[in-house]
């Protein structure tokens, strides 16, 4: 059982990121809203780039 807990991140982790997660994406509904711009289109898309890359190191616990 211990193995396992040591393959997952900490509760307090998951909700770190997951916080930062749902800040940004409200960033991105708001940038892409009917009639944006496209600026607002390449900053979403950078934005979801972050969120991908935050999401993604959910594998690898930190030191």
């Amino acid at each position: 059982m211990m193995m396992d807990a040591q393959r997952f991140l900490p509760s307090s982790e998951l909700y770190r990121r997951a916080r930062k997660v749902e800040q940004l994406a409200r960033v991105v509904m708001d940038c892409t809203n009917p009639g944006c711009a496209l600026r607002d289109v390449v900053r979403a898309t950078k934005i979801m780039t972050e969120i991908r890359a935050i999401v993604g190191e959910a594998d690898a616990p930190r030191a």
